[in-house]
């Protein structure tokens, strides 16, 4: 525990107790916003993915912080807007169907490289 540096912990009650699930050993993380909800967590594992997603639900505010923060540490600068633009000028300069944005591998890709990619839908794109 004494490596944990994150600000994910300062939203829950410190030290996190300690309990078995199905025999294995787990952290019990509770909620200082809302003691009645709490989060297990391996022992072993050292992300803070499931504590952030409670944070998220629990405190939309202070999740946005975290997760600029988060984005800027893993050095992502997703922005809709240049994102898109991108994306039209991909299509139009290699001469790309613009259906190729709903192949599911394509969109898989995307979201590998970062999960809250906003991919346009196609109706977007008709043209009147």
């Amino acid at each position: 525990m004494n490596k944990w540096k994150s600000e994910v912990y300062e939203h829950y009650i410190m030290p996190p107790t300690i309990v078995v699930v199905d025999g294995k050993i787990r952290y019990k993380f509770v909620c200082k916003t809302k003691p009645s909800i709490f989060v297990t967590h391996a022992h072993h594992d050292n992300s803070t993915s499931n504590l952030v997603w409670h944070i998220t639900e629990c405190d939309p505010i202070k999740s946005t912080a975290v997760s600029l923060m988060r984005n800027f540490v893993h050095s992502v600068s997703y922005d809709k807007a240049k994102f898109w633009f991108l994306l039209v000028m991909w299509l139009v300069h290699r001469h790309r169907p613009y259906v190729i944005i709903e192949d599911p591998e394509f969109k898989q890709l995307l979201l590998m490289l970062y999960g809250k990619v906003d991919i346009p839908p196609l109706k977007r794109w008709e043209i009147s």
